[in-house]
Protein backbone atom coordinates (compact mmCIF):
# COMPACT_ATOMS: atom_id res chain seq x y z
CA UNK A 1 0.00 0.00 0.00
CA UNK A 2 2.94 2.48 0.99
CA UNK A 3 4.71 1.52 -2.37
CA UNK A 4 1.33 2.13 -4.45
CA UNK A 5 0.92 5.44 -3.00
CA UNK A 6 4.49 6.51 -3.04
CA UNK A 7 4.63 5.48 -6.95
CA UNK A 8 1.15 7.70 -7.44
CA UNK A 9 3.02 10.43 -6.01
CA UNK A 10 6.14 9.85 -8.30
CA UNK A 11 2.90 10.37 -11.16
CA UNK A 12 1.86 13.80 -9.69
CA UNK A 13 5.23 15.24 -9.81
CA UNK A 14 5.78 13.78 -13.14
CA UNK A 15 8.96 12.16 -14.73
CA UNK A 16 9.23 15.46 -16.50
CA UNK A 17 10.10 16.94 -13.40
CA UNK A 18 12.67 14.24 -11.89
CA UNK A 19 16.50 15.00 -12.75
CA UNK A 20 16.26 12.16 -15.71
CA UNK A 21 13.43 14.22 -17.00
CA UNK A 22 14.25 17.67 -16.43
CA UNK A 23 17.66 17.06 -17.83
CA UNK A 24 16.03 15.73 -20.99
CA UNK A 25 13.33 18.77 -21.47
CA UNK A 26 16.51 21.44 -20.53
CA UNK A 27 19.01 19.86 -22.96
CA UNK A 28 16.68 20.44 -25.85
CA UNK A 29 15.31 23.63 -25.01
CA UNK A 30 17.89 25.12 -24.89
CA UNK A 31 19.48 23.41 -28.32
CA UNK A 32 16.61 24.47 -30.00
CA UNK A 33 16.35 28.31 -28.95
CA UNK A 34 20.46 28.45 -29.89
CA UNK A 35 19.37 26.69 -33.22
CA UNK A 36 16.21 28.50 -34.06
CA UNK A 37 18.13 31.58 -33.47
CA UNK A 38 21.44 30.62 -35.25
CA UNK A 39 19.08 29.53 -38.57
CA UNK A 40 16.86 32.66 -38.27
CA UNK A 41 20.19 34.61 -38.28
CA UNK A 42 21.68 33.15 -40.44
CA UNK A 43 18.89 32.85 -43.38
CA UNK A 44 17.52 36.50 -43.28
CA UNK A 45 21.06 38.07 -43.27
CA UNK A 46 21.48 36.11 -46.34
CA UNK A 47 18.23 37.08 -47.67
CA UNK A 48 19.30 40.85 -46.86
CA UNK A 49 22.62 40.40 -48.94
CA UNK A 50 20.80 39.27 -51.62
CA UNK A 51 22.53 35.92 -51.46
CA UNK A 52 19.37 33.86 -50.99
CA UNK A 53 15.50 34.69 -51.95
CA UNK A 54 12.52 34.53 -50.32
CA UNK A 55 12.00 31.56 -52.15
CA UNK A 56 14.54 29.63 -50.47
CA UNK A 57 13.20 30.90 -47.27
CA UNK A 58 9.41 29.61 -48.22
CA UNK A 59 10.89 26.47 -49.10
CA UNK A 60 13.35 25.92 -46.24
CA UNK A 61 9.86 26.45 -44.10
CA UNK A 62 7.67 24.08 -46.24
CA UNK A 63 11.13 21.35 -45.55
CA UNK A 64 11.51 21.93 -41.77
CA UNK A 65 7.69 21.93 -41.23
CA UNK A 66 6.98 18.79 -43.73
CA UNK A 67 9.36 16.54 -43.55
CA UNK A 68 9.26 15.68 -39.80
CA UNK A 69 6.50 13.46 -40.56
CA UNK A 70 8.35 11.50 -43.14
CA UNK A 71 11.02 10.90 -40.10
CA UNK A 72 8.75 9.63 -37.98
CA UNK A 73 7.46 7.44 -40.05
CA UNK A 74 11.49 6.06 -40.32
CA UNK A 75 11.41 6.39 -36.83
CA UNK A 76 8.69 4.06 -36.33
CA UNK A 77 9.98 1.54 -38.62
CA UNK A 78 13.15 1.38 -37.59
CA UNK A 79 12.10 1.55 -33.30
CA UNK A 80 15.66 0.42 -32.26
CA UNK A 81 16.72 3.80 -33.21
CA UNK A 82 17.29 6.25 -30.36
CA UNK A 83 15.92 9.94 -30.22
CA UNK A 84 19.40 11.47 -28.92
CA UNK A 85 20.83 9.70 -32.25
CA UNK A 86 18.29 11.60 -34.22
CA UNK A 87 18.32 14.61 -32.72
CA UNK A 88 22.74 14.82 -33.16
CA UNK A 89 21.98 13.50 -37.28
CA UNK A 90 20.01 16.78 -36.41
CA UNK A 91 22.51 19.18 -35.52
CA UNK A 92 25.10 17.94 -37.41
CA UNK A 93 22.79 18.86 -40.69
CA UNK A 94 21.86 21.94 -39.65
CA UNK A 95 26.10 23.31 -38.44
CA UNK A 96 26.66 21.96 -42.09
CA UNK A 97 23.82 24.41 -43.56
CA UNK A 98 25.37 27.09 -41.42
CA UNK A 99 28.81 26.72 -42.24
CA UNK A 100 28.55 26.21 -46.04
CA UNK A 101 25.90 29.16 -46.43
CA UNK A 102 27.37 29.94 -49.99
CA UNK A 103 25.96 26.68 -51.34
CA UNK A 104 22.90 28.28 -51.51
CA UNK A 105 20.07 25.84 -52.26
CA UNK A 106 22.15 23.15 -50.61
CA UNK A 107 22.72 25.27 -47.61
CA UNK A 108 18.65 25.75 -47.56
CA UNK A 109 18.02 22.10 -48.24
CA UNK A 110 20.65 21.17 -44.96
CA UNK A 111 19.34 23.59 -42.68
CA UNK A 112 15.68 22.35 -43.88
CA UNK A 113 16.14 18.99 -43.07
CA UNK A 114 18.44 19.64 -39.92
CA UNK A 115 15.08 21.61 -38.46
CA UNK A 116 12.88 18.70 -39.47
CA UNK A 117 15.44 16.03 -37.43
CA UNK A 118 15.94 17.99 -34.50
CA UNK A 119 12.72 19.10 -33.70
CA UNK A 120 11.11 15.09 -34.60
CA UNK A 121 13.67 13.88 -32.14
CA UNK A 122 12.37 16.80 -29.41
CA UNK A 123 9.28 16.37 -29.94
CA UNK A 124 8.91 12.20 -29.54
CA UNK A 125 11.42 12.58 -26.47
CA UNK A 126 9.47 14.93 -24.80
CA UNK A 127 5.87 13.30 -25.35
CA UNK A 128 7.01 10.13 -23.89
CA UNK A 129 7.33 11.81 -20.20
CA UNK A 130 4.54 11.41 -18.14
CA UNK A 131 4.01 15.15 -18.01
CA UNK A 132 4.48 15.60 -21.51
CA UNK A 133 2.39 18.56 -21.14
CA UNK A 134 5.06 20.36 -19.50
CA UNK A 135 7.53 18.81 -21.52
CA UNK A 136 6.98 19.32 -25.34
CA UNK A 137 5.10 23.12 -24.10
CA UNK A 138 8.71 23.80 -22.51
CA UNK A 139 10.88 22.68 -25.32
CA UNK A 140 8.50 24.58 -27.97
CA UNK A 141 8.68 27.96 -26.23
CA UNK A 142 12.63 28.31 -26.60
CA UNK A 143 11.61 28.22 -30.26
CA UNK A 144 10.03 31.29 -30.38
CA UNK A 145 12.41 33.51 -28.85
CA UNK A 146 14.97 32.24 -30.57
CA UNK A 147 13.35 32.61 -33.94
CA UNK A 148 12.11 36.07 -33.30
CA UNK A 149 15.52 37.42 -32.27
CA UNK A 150 17.56 35.77 -35.26
CA UNK A 151 14.90 37.18 -37.54
CA UNK A 152 15.21 40.46 -36.04
CA UNK A 153 18.93 40.54 -36.47
CA UNK A 154 19.24 38.85 -39.18
CA UNK A 155 16.77 41.18 -40.88
CA UNK A 156 19.40 44.30 -39.68
CA UNK A 157 22.24 42.88 -41.74
CA UNK A 158 24.11 41.60 -38.09
CA UNK A 159 26.71 39.64 -40.13
CA UNK A 160 27.46 41.87 -42.91
CA UNK A 161 30.87 42.36 -42.05
CA UNK A 162 31.24 39.06 -39.25
CA UNK A 163 29.85 35.95 -41.26
CA UNK A 164 32.92 34.35 -42.03
CA UNK A 165 34.01 34.50 -38.34
CA UNK A 166 30.54 33.89 -36.84
CA UNK A 167 29.43 30.89 -38.71
CA UNK A 168 31.87 28.48 -37.22
CA UNK A 169 31.15 29.24 -33.39
CA UNK A 170 26.98 28.70 -34.55
CA UNK A 171 27.96 25.59 -36.27
CA UNK A 172 30.28 24.77 -32.67
CA UNK A 173 27.29 25.76 -30.48
CA UNK A 174 24.94 23.82 -32.12
CA UNK A 175 27.24 20.65 -32.58
CA UNK A 176 27.73 20.99 -29.04
CA UNK A 177 24.18 20.90 -28.69
CA UNK A 178 23.66 17.80 -30.31
CA UNK A 179 26.16 15.97 -28.10
CA UNK A 180 24.14 16.88 -25.39
CA UNK A 181 21.07 15.73 -26.82
CA UNK A 182 22.71 12.52 -27.90
CA UNK A 183 23.94 11.55 -24.15
CA UNK A 184 20.68 13.15 -22.28
CA UNK A 185 17.88 13.15 -25.06
CA UNK A 186 16.76 9.78 -25.06
CA UNK A 187 13.65 8.49 -23.47
CA UNK A 188 14.61 5.27 -21.24
CA UNK A 189 18.56 2.89 -21.25
CA UNK A 190 17.86 0.45 -23.31
CA UNK A 191 17.46 0.57 -27.08
CA UNK A 192 14.30 -1.42 -27.19
CA UNK A 193 12.90 1.40 -24.96
CA UNK A 194 13.70 4.45 -26.90
CA UNK A 195 11.52 3.37 -30.46
CA UNK A 196 7.76 4.24 -30.13
CA UNK A 197 5.45 4.55 -27.50
CA UNK A 198 4.22 1.00 -25.60
CA UNK A 199 0.29 1.09 -26.45
CA UNK A 200 -0.41 -0.71 -23.22
CA UNK A 201 1.06 2.16 -20.87
CA UNK A 202 -0.87 4.89 -22.92
CA UNK A 203 1.85 6.04 -24.52
CA UNK A 204 4.67 5.70 -22.56
CA UNK A 205 7.86 3.50 -23.02
CA UNK A 206 7.66 0.32 -21.18
CA UNK A 207 10.60 1.16 -18.83
CA UNK A 208 8.38 4.13 -17.50
CA UNK A 209 5.12 2.04 -16.83
CA UNK A 210 7.42 -0.97 -15.56
CA UNK A 211 7.93 1.83 -12.59
CA UNK A 212 4.38 2.66 -12.18
CA UNK A 213 2.93 -0.23 -10.79
CA UNK A 214 0.15 0.02 -8.19
CA UNK A 215 -0.35 3.08 -9.63
CA UNK A 216 -4.24 3.82 -11.80
CA UNK A 217 -3.57 3.83 -15.29
CA UNK A 218 -5.00 6.98 -17.41
CA UNK A 219 -7.98 5.86 -19.08
CA UNK A 220 -7.89 4.97 -23.00
CA UNK A 221 -9.58 7.93 -25.33
CA UNK A 222 -13.01 7.03 -26.33
CA UNK A 223 -12.01 8.65 -29.51
CA UNK A 224 -8.60 6.95 -30.53
CA UNK A 225 -7.73 6.31 -34.18
CA UNK A 226 -5.70 3.31 -32.99
CA UNK A 227 -8.22 1.12 -32.09
CA UNK A 228 -11.57 2.51 -33.13
CA UNK A 229 -13.99 2.35 -36.22
CA UNK A 230 -15.91 4.51 -37.61
CA UNK A 231 -15.86 8.28 -38.95
CA UNK A 232 -15.57 9.81 -35.60
CA UNK A 233 -11.99 9.03 -34.62
CA UNK A 234 -11.13 10.40 -38.32
CA UNK A 235 -13.00 13.54 -38.27
CA UNK A 236 -11.60 14.57 -34.82
CA UNK A 237 -8.44 14.38 -35.83
CA UNK A 238 -10.14 16.88 -38.72
CA UNK A 239 -10.64 18.76 -36.33
CA UNK A 240 -7.20 18.74 -33.99
CA UNK A 241 -5.64 19.55 -37.90
CA UNK A 242 -7.89 22.32 -38.27
CA UNK A 243 -7.00 24.07 -35.16
CA UNK A 244 -3.60 23.74 -35.88
CA UNK A 245 -4.24 25.48 -39.02
CA UNK A 246 -6.13 28.27 -37.34
CA UNK A 247 -3.60 29.05 -34.66
CA UNK A 248 -0.89 29.18 -37.05
CA UNK A 249 -2.41 31.12 -39.65
CA UNK A 250 -4.00 33.81 -37.53
CA UNK A 251 -0.69 34.00 -35.81
CA UNK A 252 1.04 35.10 -39.14
CA UNK A 253 -1.33 36.79 -40.92
CA UNK A 254 -3.44 38.68 -38.59
CA UNK A 255 -3.61 42.11 -38.00
CA UNK A 256 -2.19 43.51 -34.90
CA UNK A 257 -0.20 46.97 -33.45
CA UNK A 258 2.88 44.91 -32.32
CA UNK A 259 4.16 44.14 -35.37
CA UNK A 260 5.46 47.40 -36.82
CA UNK A 261 7.95 48.09 -33.74
CA UNK A 262 11.16 45.70 -33.40
CA UNK A 263 10.49 45.60 -29.60
CA UNK A 264 7.15 44.77 -30.09
CA UNK A 265 8.09 42.24 -31.99
CA UNK A 266 10.22 40.88 -29.37
CA UNK A 267 7.51 41.33 -26.96
CA UNK A 268 5.21 39.40 -28.52
CA UNK A 269 7.75 36.25 -29.18
CA UNK A 270 7.95 36.38 -25.04
CA UNK A 271 4.57 36.18 -24.70
CA UNK A 272 4.67 33.75 -27.38
CA UNK A 273 7.32 31.48 -24.77
CA UNK A 274 5.06 31.94 -22.04
CA UNK A 275 2.03 30.86 -23.30
CA UNK A 276 3.30 27.29 -25.55
CA UNK A 277 4.94 26.70 -21.64
CA UNK A 278 1.61 27.26 -19.58
CA UNK A 279 -0.34 25.78 -21.82
CA UNK A 280 1.29 22.59 -21.88
CA UNK A 281 1.41 22.79 -17.69
CA UNK A 282 -2.20 23.55 -17.29
CA UNK A 283 -3.29 20.43 -19.80
CA UNK A 284 -0.85 18.56 -17.55
CA UNK A 285 -2.93 19.47 -14.14
CA UNK A 286 -6.33 20.02 -15.49
CA UNK A 287 -6.76 18.85 -18.78
CA UNK A 288 -6.27 19.58 -22.42
CA UNK A 289 -9.68 20.84 -23.13
CA UNK A 290 -9.60 24.24 -20.79
CA UNK A 291 -6.23 25.55 -21.65
CA UNK A 292 -7.02 25.06 -25.36
CA UNK A 293 -11.20 26.75 -25.31
CA UNK A 294 -9.58 29.55 -22.57
CA UNK A 295 -6.67 30.15 -25.20
CA UNK A 296 -9.07 30.87 -28.26
CA UNK A 297 -11.72 32.72 -26.99
CA UNK A 298 -9.19 34.81 -24.93
CA UNK A 299 -7.43 35.63 -27.98
CA UNK A 300 -10.68 36.48 -29.99
CA UNK A 301 -11.99 38.82 -27.08
CA UNK A 302 -8.53 40.51 -27.12
CA UNK A 303 -8.45 41.15 -30.91
CA UNK A 304 -11.69 41.80 -31.20
CA UNK A 305 -12.37 44.01 -28.59
CA UNK A 306 -9.28 46.57 -28.20
CA UNK A 307 -8.29 46.37 -32.07
CA UNK A 308 -5.70 48.81 -32.11
CA UNK A 309 -4.34 48.58 -28.47
CA UNK A 310 -0.77 46.75 -28.22
CA UNK A 311 -1.27 45.52 -24.53
CA UNK A 312 -4.34 43.49 -25.96
CA UNK A 313 -2.30 42.53 -28.85
CA UNK A 314 0.47 40.68 -27.17
CA UNK A 315 -1.97 39.70 -24.19
CA UNK A 316 -3.59 37.68 -27.65
CA UNK A 317 -0.74 36.32 -28.85
CA UNK A 318 -0.08 34.59 -25.26
CA UNK A 319 -3.55 33.23 -25.71
CA UNK A 320 -3.14 31.66 -28.89
CA UNK A 321 -0.18 30.07 -27.55
CA UNK A 322 -2.05 28.24 -24.89
CA UNK A 323 -3.84 25.42 -27.35
CA UNK A 324 -0.11 24.24 -28.55
CA UNK A 325 0.29 21.53 -26.37
CA UNK A 326 -3.08 20.75 -25.26
CA UNK A 327 -3.82 20.00 -29.62
CA UNK A 328 -0.52 18.04 -29.80
CA UNK A 329 -1.17 15.92 -26.57
CA UNK A 330 -4.67 15.22 -28.11
CA UNK A 331 -3.16 13.99 -31.28
CA UNK A 332 -1.38 11.73 -29.23
CA UNK A 333 -4.14 10.69 -27.06
CA UNK A 334 -6.21 10.03 -30.96
CA UNK A 335 -3.13 8.32 -32.30
CA UNK A 336 -1.18 6.76 -29.60
CA UNK A 337 2.05 7.41 -31.49
CA UNK A 338 4.35 10.31 -30.06
CA UNK A 339 6.34 11.07 -33.39
CA UNK A 340 3.58 10.77 -35.98
CA UNK A 341 1.51 13.02 -34.07
CA UNK A 342 4.16 15.71 -33.66
CA UNK A 343 4.75 15.12 -37.12
CA UNK A 344 1.57 15.94 -37.96
CA UNK A 345 1.48 19.33 -36.36
CA UNK A 346 4.25 20.38 -37.62
CA UNK A 347 2.90 19.72 -40.97
CA UNK A 348 -0.08 21.25 -40.31
CA UNK A 349 2.34 24.61 -40.04
CA UNK A 350 2.94 24.36 -43.78
CA UNK A 351 0.05 25.85 -44.76
CA UNK A 352 0.48 29.06 -42.27
CA UNK A 353 4.10 29.58 -43.61
CA UNK A 354 3.11 29.62 -47.34
CA UNK A 355 0.76 32.30 -46.06
CA UNK A 356 2.58 34.39 -44.24
CA UNK A 357 2.09 37.53 -46.85
CA UNK A 358 -1.50 37.19 -46.57
CA UNK A 359 -3.34 39.79 -43.89
CA UNK A 360 -6.43 39.03 -42.89
CA UNK A 361 -9.05 41.55 -42.04
CA UNK A 362 -10.14 41.77 -38.33
CA UNK A 363 -13.29 40.62 -38.70
CA UNK A 364 -11.92 37.61 -40.44
CA UNK A 365 -9.26 36.62 -38.06
CA UNK A 366 -11.90 36.91 -35.71
CA UNK A 367 -14.50 34.38 -37.23
CA UNK A 368 -11.67 31.90 -37.83
CA UNK A 369 -10.92 32.11 -33.97
CA UNK A 370 -14.52 31.30 -33.44
CA UNK A 371 -14.28 28.18 -35.55
CA UNK A 372 -11.40 27.37 -33.63
CA UNK A 373 -13.22 27.45 -30.33
CA UNK A 374 -16.06 25.59 -31.68
CA UNK A 375 -14.02 23.00 -32.83
CA UNK A 376 -11.97 22.76 -29.52
CA UNK A 377 -15.24 20.37 -28.43
CA UNK A 378 -13.74 18.03 -30.25
CA UNK A 379 -10.89 17.50 -27.91
CA UNK A 380 -13.55 16.51 -25.02
CA UNK A 381 -13.51 12.81 -25.09
CA UNK A 382 -9.39 12.88 -25.93
CA UNK A 383 -8.63 14.11 -22.17
CA UNK A 384 -6.58 12.29 -20.02
CA UNK A 385 -6.69 14.31 -17.15
CA UNK A 386 -9.95 13.46 -16.33
CA UNK A 387 -9.22 9.77 -15.18
CA UNK A 388 -6.66 11.32 -12.47
CA UNK A 389 -9.02 12.49 -10.72
CA UNK A 390 -9.04 9.14 -8.64
CA UNK A 391 -5.47 8.98 -7.95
Amino acid sequence: MTQAVSSAAAVRAGEGASPIGGRLIATYTVTHGLAEFFTALTLFSLLGLGRITGLQIAVYSVIAFGCPILIALAMQSWKAMPEGTVGLAGSVLLATGLVLPQLGWAAVLLLGLGSATFHIAAGTATLKLPRRGLAVGVFESSGAIGLAGGTVLGSGLWLRATASVWVGVFAVVVIAGGFAVLRWGSVGTRRRDTGEAHTDGFGLPAQLTSEMVGCPRPRKPRCAIADATGWVPVMVLLALAAMSLIRSITAFSAPQPWKSTTAMVLCAAVMVMLGRAVGGIIADRWGIFWPALAGFIGVALCWGLWPGAVWAGLVGAFCLALPMAPVILAMVASLRRPSISFGLAQLFQVPAALTAGFIMTQWGALAVLACGAVLVLAMWPLDERKAHDSI
